[in-house]
């Protein structure tokens, strides 16, 4: 990412008709961004289901490490799924 901002500040100093290639190289930081961020809700949402049926099994059940088809271990695993 850092390499990234020191690239487009020497195009912007360059100012030799980069606005293309800037543009282009922030979109693409831009949708890797946004990936990410939903990645992460995706991980957020699996953790409050598993709280909410950590919840309700509290109050009799047993627990097998998988809920309704969620991996528990896949919440950790960077884009890993089960």
């Amino acid at each position: 990412m850092k390499q990234a901002h020191v690239t487009i500040m020497r195009l912007l100093l360059e100012r030799e008709n980069t606005e293309a290639q800037r543009l282009d190289m922030l979109n693409k930081r831009r949708s890797a961004t946004l990936d990410e961020i939903h990645f992460r809700e995706m991980q957020l949402d699996r953790m409050d289901y598993l709280r909410h049926r950590i919840r309700e099994s509290n109050k009799g059940g047993s627990y097998d490490g998988v809920y309704d088809g969620v991996c528990i271990g896949s919440l950790w695993e960077h884009r890993k799924r089960c």
